[in-house]
């Protein structure tokens, strides 16, 4: 069994996926929507009576696996992305009858769950950063469907936002600033010390400017 360490239950499927990749590398996360207000246990159980299936089921801060890593989930209607991809059914926190009015959402513990598997899963693969549509996928890509729906659709963007900014942090500027310098001669009289600038900056083809300085160098 291949996973995530996040995983808080397997409820792993019997059927309604194909075992290994076709040798294809995994390269996506493909977020879907539930259809409905369900546990990861309920979640599993649509899945298996579907003869479908998805890597993963979430539900508020609940991760349930339901197909190894190893294997293609059958979750996109495309065998070409699932292969690669780890898709995820992501409980919606409203009722099936309201889910087209309201733009089938997502409640924000699952929303932050999903971002912290699609972070370890980009960890452990080496992913490159998330782009929408290329390596951050949905069904309805793939499919006349209205999965994964409107309110994860206009999520898409933060959701590649915040996982790229955890996974590739960018580093705090530096205070500190370098200089390069050519020469550094260091004499204890600066009457030596400006003679010998003098004579540097004569032998300079340039002689409209000052290439060697002096400057004090103190000493603990």
């Amino acid at each position: 069994m291949v996973g995530s360490n996040l995983v808080t239950k397997k409820a792993l499927l019997t059927a309604g996926f194909t075992p290994g990749r076709a040798g294809k590398k995994i390269c996506r996360i493909t977020p879907h929507h539930a259809a409905g207000n369900l546990t990861v246990e309920r979640i599993g159980q649509v899945l298996e009576s579907s003869k479908i299936s998805a890597t993963y089921g979430i539900q508020d801060e609940n991760i349930a696996q339901y197909v190894s890593e190893e294997n293609r989930p059958w979750t996109s209607s495309s065998a070409a992305n699932d292969n690669e991809a780890i898709t995820v059914e992501i409980a919606n926190n409203c009722n099936v009858a309201d889910g087209d009015r309201l733009g089938w959402p997502i409640s924000d513990k699952s929303l932050d769950t999903f971002i912290k598997l699609a972070v370890d899963i980009m960890i452990r693969y080496d992913f490159p950063p998330l782009v929408v549509g290329e390596n951050l996928t949905w069904h309805s890509m793939f499919s006349a469907t209205v999965c994964p729906g409107p309110y994860l659709m206009s999520k898409m963007q933060y959701i590649a936002d915040t996982c790229n900014s955890i996974v590739f942090p960018v580093p705090a500027p530096s205070k500190t600033l370098y200089g390069v310098v050519k020469q550094v001669v260091a004499l204890s009289s600066k009457e030596q010390a400006e003679k010998y600038a003098s004579q540097l900056n004569a032998q300079s083809s340039d002689l409209n400017k000052e290439f060697y300085k002096v400057i004090e160098i103190v000493r603990d």
